[in-house]
């Protein structure tokens, strides 16, 4: 179970700021001291020594503001909320998300969502660079690759049967003679 350090010192006459005690026997490492026959280079000179806590001139009231002046009142960067500097949601593009759906489908209904999905994803993409608060872009990207592949594909088969019925001259002969 947990203690309070107040508790956990087991001599109260001597108060542990930390509440750490070392282990009996504990001692700690020598101070440091330069090797025998250890000269300084010439001309050097020690930094002066100060006392920890703030720099020099840290509380001047005459300092400048060390990063320029603060945003006005309300102010929030694009995707930012102005309250607490919360990051926003973005919403999607409904046009991303339409060019999606309808490049999925494309490979079962070819033409008919496939070309659809091509000209919704170009759509999204416009709308998502003009209004940078609207997210999507992945899916409408998505969306144009499967609609351009389904349109490839449909293409491809198509060409494929057309080389297949000019090859060939659609009728077989057979000879029976000896």
């Amino acid at each position: 179970m947990y203690q309070p350090p107040s508790e956990q010192n087991p001599n109260p006459s001597q108060p542990s700021s930390s509440g750490y005690e070392p282990p009996p026997g504990y001692q700690p490492p020598p101070a440091y001291t330069p090797p025998p026959g250890y000269q300084p280079p010439p001309n050097y000179t020690p930094p002066p020594s100060q006392p920890y806590g703030a720099p020099p001139n840290y509380a001047s009231p005459t300092a400048p503001p060390p990063y320029g002046t603060p945003p006005p009142p309300g102010y929030a960067p694009p995707g930012y909320a102005a309250a607490y500097g919360m990051p926003v949601q973005q919403q999607s593009s409904g046009l991303a998300v339409a060019s999606l759906v309808l490049g999925l489908l494309s490979f079962l209904f070819w033409f008919f969502t496939g070309i659809p999905a091509v000209i919704t994803g170009h759509m999204a993409l416009n709308r998502i660079k003009q209004n940078p608060m609207l997210g999507g872009k992945g899916m409408a990207i998505a969306g144009l690759i499967l609609g351009y592949l389904s349109i490839a594909s449909l293409l491809c088969i198509g060409g494929l049967i057309v080389v297949g019925l000019l090859s060939g001259s659609g009728t077989a002969t057979f000879s029976t003679s000896p």
